[in-house]
This record gives C-alpha cells, sequence and structure tokens, in this order.
C-alpha cells in the first residue's frame, strides 16, 4: 500500500489563502472500465465501442497505453501496434449498473459518494472523516476498499473537487493537500490535469501556455473578460480556490435492454414495425416504474445473415410514449435497406432523465395536430441532430460569439459566481450586464459598408438605392478583445444609427465599415 504524500504548504504564496471548508477526496480509477470485465490493471487490454464510423479504443489499461495504444485508435490499427491485445466490447448497460453498485460499496464509508468522470469517484469528507481518525486514515480506508474490490486506485484530498481530481489522476502517488494548499500542489502540473474543453485548450496552446502556474499567474480581470465562464473556473481551481459545497448527483439507475424474438423471418416494413411496437410498450413500462424517460433509444434489427443493423434516435424532449416512438423509429427504418430478413429486435435507452419538468409550448398549438416536442424531435430525425437547436447567451465581448447553440437536452451554459471578495470579479460582472443595445437579426459574416462621416459620426450610408441619411446616430461603443488569437484579435466601434429603412447596427474596424445586424 502506498503512503499518502504530505507535503509543506506553508510556504509564502501570491494568492490568497482559503478558509477551511469542504474537502473533497477523489479515488482515480484508471483501469475500472476494463477491470469490471475481469481483467488487471496490468493486462494489455482495451475497451472497444463504435465511433465516427469505426471501432475504436476508448479505454485503456495502464499497460495498455504503456505498450503504445491510444484512446480514440482504430481496433485495426491497435492489433497492428500491438499483437496480442486483447480488445473488449463495450457493455454500456451492465458499466452503468457497476458504477453505481461500486459507489454502494462505499457507502460505509461516506454518506456523500458520487461517481465522477469514467468511473472515478467523489466524496466530500469534511465532516466523515473524523470518525476514521482524520484524512490520512480515510486515504488507507478508501484505497484498501477499493482493493477489496479488485481495482487498482489513486486518491487525493483537496479543498476543490477539480484539483483533487487532478492530483489523482496526474499525481505519481496519493496526495493530501492541507486545506489552503491547493493552489501550490497544482503548480506543477500540465493544464491538461484540468479538464479543459477542447476550445479553452486550443486557446491556452495560442498562448503558449503549459502548465497550471502560468494560467495562475495571469491576471484575474483578464481572464473573467477573455476566458469566459469555464476560463474563470478554472483560473480560481488553479489559484487555489475552495470548492462548492456539496451537491449530490443521483444518476438514474441502469435499465435492462429489451428482447423481441420473432417467430418467423420478417422482411416487411409493416411487420418489423409492429414487433417494434410490442417492444416500445416493454420499454416504456420499465421506465415508468422508475419514473424515467428516455432521451436518447437505440434499436438493433439482428438479420439472418449479415452484420446486425443499429438506429439510434435522439429525442428533442425525453418521452417514453410508444406512439411516438414507433413513428420515429419507423419513419428512420424506411430509409434503411436491409440485406438480409429480420430475425430479432434489441431496444435499449442510451440515456435517461428524470420525468417530470418540460418548457411549455413557445407558441399557442393548441389547434395543432402535432404537439412542439414531437415537431422538434422529427425535425431532428429527418435533418439531423445539429440541425434543430436553440440559442443561448454567452458572455463574449465579440457579438457573433455571444451564444451558442444548445441542441435537444444540453443544459444551458452555467455562470460562476465570483468571490465576495474579490472586487475585480464584481466589476466585470457589474460591467457586463450594463443594458446596451443589441440588434434582433444579426449577419454573419457582417456586410462591408460605404459611409459617409462628420467628425467622425455616421451621416449617411450607401446603399443599393444610393446614398441613405443618417437621422439619428447613437455611440461610439467601442469593443475589443481576443487579443491571444493569431489574428490579433478585434477593436471595433459600433454605432447604432437610424436610417428610413429602419435602425441599424455598423461599426468601424481598421478603417472599413460594416453592417452587423438590424433593430426590431
Amino acid at each position: 500500500m502506498s503512503k499518502a504524500a504530505f507535503v509543506d504548504f506553508e510556504l509564502a504564496l501570491p494568492f490568497e489563502r482559503v478558509s477551511v471548508g469542504p474537502r473533497w477526496l477523489v479515488v482515480h480509477l484508471p483501469a475500472f472500465r476494463l477491470e469490471r470485465c475481469g481483467h488487471t490493471a496490468d493486462s494489455v487490454v482495451a475497451l472497444i465501442a463504435e465511433r465516427r464510423n469505426a471501432t475504436r479504443l476508448i479505454a485503456l489499461t495502464p499497460a495498455a497505453r504503456a505498450a503504445g495504444l491510444t484512446e480514440d485508435m482504430t481496433a485495426s490499427a491497435a492489433r497492428a501496434t500491438v499483437a496480442g491485445v486483447l480488445l473488449e466490447p463495450l457493455d454500456e448497460v451492465g458499466e452503468a449498473a457497476d458504477r453505481q453498485e461500486l459507489v454502494r460499496a462505499f457507502d460505509v464509508l461516506c454518506d456523500r459518494v458520487t461517481t465522477w468522470g469514467d468511473g472515478d469517484l467523489l466524496f466530500e469528507i469534511a465532516t466523515t472523516a473524523a470518525y476514521f481518525g482524520g484524512e490520512a486514515q480515510m486515504i488507507a480506508k478508501v484505497r484498501d476498499r477499493a482493493a477489496e474490490l479488485g481495482h487498482t486506485c489513486r486518491v487525493a484530498v483537496s479543498d476543490h473537487p477539480r484539483a483533487s481530481a487532478a492530483l489523482a489522476r496526474y499525481g505519481a502517488q496519493d496526495t493530501l493537500v492541507p486545506a489552503g494548499g491547493s493552489a501550490l500542489a497544482l503548480a506543477g502540473l500540465p493544464l491538461a490535469a484540468l479538464e479543459p474543453s477542447d476550445t479553452l485548450a486550443e486557446s491556452w496552446t495560442a498562448l503558449g501556455l503549459r502548465t497550471v502556474t502560468q494560467w495562475a499567474q495571469l491576471d484575474a480581470a483578464s481572464v473573467a473578460g477573455r476566458f469566459g465562464d469555464e476560463g474563470l473556473e478554472l483560473h480560481r481551481v488553479a489559484r487555489g480556490a475552495a470548492g462548492p459545497s456539496w451537491v449530490q448527483r443521483p444518476a438514474p439507475p441502469p435499465l435492462d435492454g429489451v428482447v423481441v424474438a420473432l417467430d418467423d423471418e420478417r422482411s416487411d416494413l409493416a411487420g418489423i414495425c409492429a414487433a417494434l411496437t410490442d417492444g416500445l410498450l416493454r420499454m416504456r413500462d420499465q421506465l415508468a416504474s422508475r419514473d424515467l424517460v428516455a432521451v436518447m433509444v437505440e434499436l438493433k434489427l439482428e438479420l439472418s445473415w449479415g452484420p446486425t443493423v443499429q438506429v439510434r434516435l435522439r429525442l428533442s424532449r425525453p418521452s417514453r410514449d410508444p406512439a411516438l416512438l414507433a413513428r420515429m423509429l419507423g419513419e428512420r427504418l424506411e430509409r434503411i435497406t436491409l440485406e438480409a430478413p429480420v430475425t430479432g429486435l434489441r431496444l435499449r435507452t442510451c440515456e435517461v432523465a428524470p420525468e417530470g419538468g418540460g418548457q411549455t409550448d413557445l407558441l399557442d398549438r393548441r389547434t395543432a395536430t402535432e404537439g412542439w416536442d414531437e415537431l422538434l424531435a422529427r425535425l431532428g430525425d429527418v435533418l439531423g441532430e445539429q440541425a434543430v437547436f436553440h440559442a443561448a447567451t454567452v458572455e463574449a465581448w465579440r457579438p457573433e460569439a455571444a451564444w451558442s447553440a444548445l441542441h435537444g437536452t444540453d443544459p444551458a451554459p452555467s455562470m460562476v459566481d465570483p468571490a465576495a471578495d474579490d472586487p475585480v470579479e464584481r466589476q466585470e460582472r457589474a460591467t457586463w450586464h450594463t443594458a446596451r443595445p443589441r440588434p434582433t437579426l444579426l449577419r454573419h459574416p457582417p456586410l462591408p459598408l460605404h459611409v459617409r462621416l462628420d467628425a467622425d459620426r455616421p451621416i449617411a450610408v450607401r446603399s443599393r438605392d444610393g446614398w441613405r441619411p443618417v437621422r439619428r446616430a447613437l455611440g461610439p461603443e467601442l469593443l475589443e478583445g481576443d487579443w491571444w488569437r493569431e489574428d490579433g484579435g478585434f477593436a471595433r466601434a459600433y454605432w447604432v444609427v437610424a436610417m428610413p429603412e429602419g435602425t441599424a447596427w455598423i461599426f468601424c474596424e481598421k478603417e472599413q465599415w460594416f453592417l452587423h445586424g438590424w433593430f426590431d
């Protein structure tokens, strides 16, 4: 059993000290997804699943990674790289069940435990560690419990769950960080340890940032203005901020798939859909018994010969209505050519959600024959999941980047509350929420314009019909940012101008004028 690393963190830090609050323990289980299948961390084994039209590696044991395999590698490339590699097919339903069993197995040590990432566990131990003799003894108990269950692990404790996860995954041994010492403990880690989004990671690379120390030394006001909520949160983690209060994140219980065996082979769509309806009724009863609704449904058609045909359907609004699901799956089946008769069907829910809630109709559709959620789901099925979305605002100075597309049941971007004692962050948010005129319709890309000026104020704009007078001009509003990008960012002077055609939003950048949008 390895001992936890105890480090002296009483050195002078360039960041604020954090008062004692919640304490977060993360158990990193590097081989959980394969250990649950009976393999060990020393086995050269990889988990495979269908991703992007190919069978790819989605999880590896440490031994497989050391042998040169990488995630997202195709199965054929993996076999060519390591001749004796064993490839284990993904069992999503079984894995989800095992994750919940793993959480329950640690209930004897802590009443505040949940999953974190792909198989890792998160504990809030501020009030429970004392029952085991302190945090060091708690780490030992957790490690012993993991060993009893047949799992290798690495454990870390700190003030923030992200900090503990980073230290558990990237540290060389178990780590116990005293209260207020997270900043120094994270200092030597690579920025990838903070698990940024791809967009934020690309920005860090463009800036030449490599370590958590470099990120923590940036000015907080600049980070808030240029990197949004995610950047602000990770900056606070790097500077040693304390984590949030405990919030239980219950995961829906796993569901068994529904198997529909056919008495005879079927090749006609009507016969297949009849059998499908029976399976959907059974799936509805499964979901209803646990107060759940389906977010994504998978249908597999087993053929008399040849590969299994798989259809996945993501709903714009979670549902378990058999009629709705049968109609949408039937529309999808109409576009598939079967190479052989169908001998059986398998249905399962890839994603589920608790029943309840839901948004009211956008319009008054009392006379409509089709529900709004059904319409969105059907459009998404026909046009593609990425083609149907709604917009959510994002805190960004560049106007065309100030919104994001949310698909289906994607959550809205979270808002990170600034520290109550940080005047820079309070001012940053107060400034951001100051009322500004913004157009209803935004052009992308902006349309180049010819503008006449009088002492830098627009007085006329040229259109197809000639020069149009500007009756009133409000501005300028100066917007600039994205200085870390290769193009040098942007610096614009925006004006709201009233013309005979309506009120427009125009801006000047590098002595060139553009039309960016129209107001109602």
